[in-house]
């Protein structure tokens, strides 16, 4: 499941829907968990919450970090990348068919289910309360982008 964490910098290759060429978005710093760093040389969103059920359970002040780090890659819409392919060496190892990221794909909001957790843990809130109290707004950004974005065609599902 956790092969490392790692930091990463760069720009992504993005895809806006109706637009005629992908673009640049960023430059972006990540700091992330990855299941294998030479095989995967890359942030993945969902896996990041399986990751950080874990680390936060041996070290919640480094798994905070991380969950900061991959809301900063947030766009003025509320949109995450699925994936953070930043910068060439990292799109060398990366299929050419997973590098362009599309703003209107998303993954099940894994991250939500640590940030509960982090919220029941008294310890944690009382160092870093604040910190958890500044991550409410982009959460909450990324949620109606979710909600916005990814609707069904029937109320309250999803596609």
């Amino acid at each position: 499941m956790l092969g490392s964490i790692g930091y990463w910098y760069g720009s992504n290759q993005v895809h806006v829907p109706g637009a005629s060429a992908t673009v640049p978005y960023g430059p972006h710093e990540l700091f992330s968990a990855v299941p294998s760093r030479s095989y995967f040389p890359r942030g993945f969103l969902w896996d990041e919450g399986f990751h950080n059920i874990l680390i936060r359970k041996f070290d919640p002040e480094l798994s905070l970090e991380i969950l900061v780090s991959w809301l900063n890659t947030m766009s003025e819409s509320g949109w995450i990348p699925r994936e953070m392919i930043l910068g060439v060496e990292a799109e060398a190892k990366v299929p050419s068919e997973y590098i362009v990221q599309r703003t209107n794909i998303a993954n099940p909001p894994s991250i939500f289910y640590v940030v509960d957790k982090m919220l029941d843990d008294e310890k944690l809130l009382a160092k870093h309360g604040s910190i958890l109290a500044s991550m409410y707004p982009r959460l909450e950004k990324w949620y109606r982008w979710l909600r916005r974005s990814q609707a069904g065609k029937e109320k309250g599902t999803f596609r």
